[in-house]
């Protein structure tokens, strides 16, 4: 298997397709009496941009997390399974010592059984993130951006329905995010769906087809750009608006936050 080539402008969808890449539902995660994430609904369309915001704690990583099942959750389920997912954390666990190509090639060989095509992934991987230029070069000796990039590759060699980013602009500077949301779109493009959590509010803005707002591990909204500029009243402020949702959700505790609370 091997990441999506993107297709054809002409012949791309002018719209995420309706097929179901993600559907979550009901999940919920606990860290003992504290609720993480609270009977947590999510459904992501093939080929959508969906920008996971919140403030810090808010249970976006454990969101992630427990969709891709590096936790587990304390009640829902995911469909489909982690198999079906790519999974790129904030923190890129990669081999400092081996080159992009051997540490492409050594998770392609753990995810994909067929030699022959476990190479052919990892060269497909190279050329999808634009790293076949530094093929050949030991992981402690790139930059932020391009060991970001290695990450992202990683992720896509199953070839994913959807792939799962946490905060991936950590680190990275300007043209280094605007190169990463290029390879995003790409993505899109070729009918992979991608679920990221960032602070970026207004790189969402421009990237994301539907924008999420977690607070206190639920979702207080879910819409398209324009509808959370909206939220922000006359002077149509993003980030007025994503501050006005916030406030008003720490304002109305649900009845399950309020008991975890006591």
């Amino acid at each position: 298997m091997a990441p999506p080539t993107p297709q054809d402008p002409a012949a791309a969808p002018s719209h995420p397709s309706a097929a179901p890449a993600i559907e979550a539902r009901g999940l919920v995660r606990r860290h003992g009496a504290k609720v993480i994430l609270d009977a947590v609904d999510l459904d992501v369309a093939r080929g959508e941009r969906v920008a996971i915001l919140g403030p810090n704690g808010a249970g976006k990583t454990t969101l992630l997390e427990v969709l891709a099942a590096v936790q587990p959750a304390d009640g829902g389920t995911v469909t489909p399974g982690p198999d079906a997912l790519g999974w790129v954390p904030q923190r890129p666990a990669l081999y400092e010592r081996l080159t992009v190509r051997e540490n492409l090639a050594l998770f392609a060989g753990l995810a994909i059984t067929d030699r022959a095509e476990a190479r052919a992934a990892a060269e497909r991987a190279l050329d999808f993130a634009e790293l076949r230029q530094r093929a050949g070069q030991r992981l402690d000796r790139l930059s932020g951006g391009w060991r970001q990039r290695v990450s992202l590759a990683i992720g896509l060699l199953g070839e994913p329905a959807c792939v799962l980013l946490d905060e991936p602009h950590t680190a990275l500077d300007p043209p280094q995010r605007l190169e990463l949301w290029a390879l995003i779109d790409r993505l899109a493009e070729a009918g992979t769906a991608v679920v990221i959590t960032t602070h970026e509010l207004h790189a969402a803005e421009r990237h994301a087809d539907r924008v999420v707002v977690l607070s206190d591990g639920r979702i207080v909204f879910s819409g398209t750009p324009d509808e959370l500029r909206a939220r922000g009243g006359d002077q149509a402020d993003l980030d007025l608006a994503f501050a006005r949702i916030v406030g008003d959700a720490a304002a109305a505790p649900t009845a399950s936050a309020a008991g975890a609370d006591a």
